[in-house]
């Protein structure tokens, strides 16, 4: 295995990680899922392998395009889990105007008023 495979295999690892912790919606296990999906995106800035260094067998090129193939899949399916996410609590925001504030003249939910707060993590 290239050095470029085993970058982009530790990535893909990082990106799956990420996915299993998004995929329980505990405040913990979501914490880290972010945390993990940050190791990814620090460790794809940083990679280097898009020209394949050492993929000049055609086997090493097949590995090359294979893990970026794996690579690909798992972004898409961590991109799935946090737009599920999304739509979970604009669904939410919406209930909640609809609870406090009603519906506007155009039947629609009335927009939760925002507070502005501060949150520290340390």
């Amino acid at each position: 295995m290239t050095p470029a495979v085993e970058d982009l295999a530790a990535i893909r690892q990082a990106v799956e990680r990420a996915s299993a912790f998004l995929a329980d919606p505990s405040p913990p296990s979501l914490d880290r899922g972010t945390a993990e999906l940050e190791q990814a995106l620090r460790q794809l800035a940083t990679f280097r392998g898009g020209l394949c260094p050492g993929c000049e067998s055609p086997p090493a090129r097949t590995a090359f395009l294979s893990e970026a193939e794996r690579l690909r899949i798992a972004i898409y399916c961590a991109a799935r889990l946090l737009q599920g996410a999304a739509d979970f609590f604009s669904g939410w925001n919406r209930r909640l105007g609809e609870l406090l504030g009603g519906y506007t003249a155009h039947g629609d939910a009335a927009p939760v008023p925002r507070l502005s707060h501060l949150s520290l993590h340390g």
